[in-house]
């Protein structure tokens, strides 16, 4: 912490705004994070000056913790009037008087700011105005604590596996750590759906020119196809080289193979004309109630198009409506999201318990394959980046892996999508016009990570089961059935391995034996949303490139420019 003190006076400001940059530099903040928040800090200070005693000494507290950089001013007098700070920030240094629609826009981005999160006030009991200004908001504190929540979780698991009976691992495991988890995971199912749809919905509303519509329409589909044909041909080589499963024994498999009835019947009905057919809604609610993304998004594409169609004033109401709505539950999603630890944690520890240690040893060659064709993923969408959207994979990492971190420890491309979306609208300066339509589709589809998944745990499942081998006409249907399934599957957790069990049935593996993977499938997700939190950044900054509406990843920030 470092700290400065001086008399609340005019010609003090500069000194005062100069050890908070320096500080500040000291800490690791950047430039444009600075040149965002100096202005506002100018303001605050200067209304101090002008509102409060010039005899009073004011306190300059610059704070890091855990990578968050934050401000704090103390001073003494009456407690901070909100409005007048807002009045105030109208006022300073206005060189003409701007028109009222200008005048109104510059209003509602300073009010904003100051009732935003960044910006906290206390008043205490003896008369001192605390306010707290948070200048960088660090990516890797959410990931430090879900790192510590996830071994946490593993190391209770393991105790608990280890120090009782199973009886008794089994009853903590059902109904505490699984019954926390699932309460997370339906509270994120409950958001996202409308999230989606707001989302989409608002983004194609707000497009006058629906043929830049369906031209955009086309990159996005056929940029999700060419990856997922790479993925697949990447993943087959990895298989052909790395034989996951192959030589691996695996106590009591056939005590695996019997699963419960309820997720074979599941699997089974999870056909290929069935994924088609389960693209188009049959009933506009049941679409939401049952999460069934890619029918919320159909239903959000032919709202959108259709607002387009209705008279002006009409239109304007049910945008505005489609705008609010993204918000609220946008809000909502980051509110869910506090949650998150604490499921990460119960997650681990009922798969240490139910699983135990020895088992997941065994299924070490799976886990290596999988990380390993993710990696070789991220580094190809990377390239793509730096060929097609002309940005250097440093510059890129650096921007974006606020949203890469996120993604990685929410281990679900649903819950970051509000994260994501704020990243390459902000620090890699795509228009919201791109951004809110390509990334919400895109952690809908995510085709080339499901593929993926899908081809490893298959031909992995299958090389453990003895006995089985492939035939060369089996291949075609094998990868025709993955990409179909990596388009259509639900984007909801758990959904991977009932997916993986339509498969088996075509290599002769019993479906029953997919049970062996799903205790894992949280900590994969991880790895699989990160790699599919690239694959959408890619994906849209490829398109916004080809549509000449993307602006330099280190250009200066609106808000800087005003």
């Amino acid at each position: 912490m470092k700290s400065f003190q001086y008399l609340n006076q005019k010609e003090n400001l500069d000194d005062a705004l100069r050890f908070i940059v320096d500080a500040a530099k000291s800490y690791g903040a950047e430039k444009k994070n600075l040149r965002d928040h100096m202005r506002y800090l100018f303001k605050t200070l200067d209304y101090i000056v002008c509102a409060y005693p010039n005899d009073e000494t004011i306190t300059i507290e610059v704070v890091s913790l855990l990578g968050d950089i934050r401000v704090r001013i103390y001073y003494k007098g009456e407690k901070l009037n909100n409005e007048a700070l807002i009045r105030h920030s109208m006022s300073v240094r206005r060189e003409k008087e701007p028109d009222p629609v200008e005048q109104e826009k510059l209003q509602t981005v300073i009010s904003d700011y100051y009732r935003s999160s960044a910006v906290t006030h206390t008043y205490t009991e003896n008369g001192m105005n605390i306010m707290v200004i948070l200048i960088r908001k660090s990516s890797y504190k959410t990931l430090l604590l879900l790192l510590l929540a996830l071994a946490g979780g593993i190391i209770v698991g393991l105790l608990i596996e280890n120090t009782t009976s199973e009886e008794a691992g089994d009853f903590i495991a059902i109904n505490l750590f699984s019954s926390i988890t699932s309460i997370f995971m339906n509270c994120v199912k409950a958001m996202i759906g409308p999230l989606i749809f707001f989302t989409i919905a608002s983004s194609i509303s707000a497009h006058s020119d629906l043929s830049s519509l369906g031209r955009l329409g086309k990159k996005l589909i056929g940029l999700y196809l060419i990856n997922a044909l790479i993925a697949i041909a990447v993943t087959t080589a990895l298989i052909l080289v790395l034989k996951p499963g192959v030589d691996e024994a695996i106590p009591s498999l056939q005590s695996m193979i019997q699963s419960s009835d309820a997720a074979l019947e599941e699997a089974e009905n999870l056909s290929l004309r069935e994924t088609i057919l389960n693209f188009f809604p049959s009933n506009f609610f049941k679409a939401f109630t049952d999460g069934v993304m890619m029918q919320i998004i159909f239903i959000s594409f032919l709202l959108g198009c259709s607002v387009g169609l209705l008279n002006r004033h009409a239109k304007e109401a049910i945008q505005r409506f489609l705008s609010y709505g993204k918000d609220l539950f946008s809000k909502m999603v980051d509110v869910v999201m506090l949650m998150l630890p604490v499921s990460v944690f119960c997650s681990m520890a009922n798969t240490m318990i139910i699983m135990g240690f020895d088992t997941l040893k065994l299924l070490a060659s799976w886990v290596i394959a999988l990380l390993i064709a993710f990696a070789v993923m991220a580094v190809i969408y990377v390239l793509m980046i730096f060929l097609f959207a002309r940005i250097a994979p440093t510059a890129f990492l650096k921007n974006y892996s606020v949203a890469i971190t996120g993604t990685f420890a929410m281990g679900s491309c649903n819950s970051s999508m509000p994260t994501c979306t704020t990243a390459m609208e902000q620090r890699m300066k795509v228009p919201n016009s791109i951004s809110s339509l390509t990334i919400p589709i895109g952690v809908s589809i995510h085709c080339a990570s499901n593929c993926v998944f899908y081809l490893i745990s298959a031909f992995f499942l299958a090389n453990i089961y003895t006995g089985v081998e492939i035939s060369p006409l089996a291949k075609p249907m094998i990868f025709l059935s993955v990409l179909l399934l990596g388009i259509g599957a639900p984007s909801v957790s758990g959904a991977g391995p009932i997916c993986v069990a339509t498969l088996l049935p075509t290599l002769g593996v019993p479906m029953g034996l997919m049970t062996l993977i799903i205790g894992l499938d949280p900590f994969i997700s991880m790895f699989k949303s990160a790699c599919s939190c690239i694959e959408d950044a890619a994906v849209t900054l490829i398109i916004a490139r080809t549509e000449k509406q993307h602006f330099p990843a280190n250009a200066p920030s609106e808000t800087a420019k005003e």
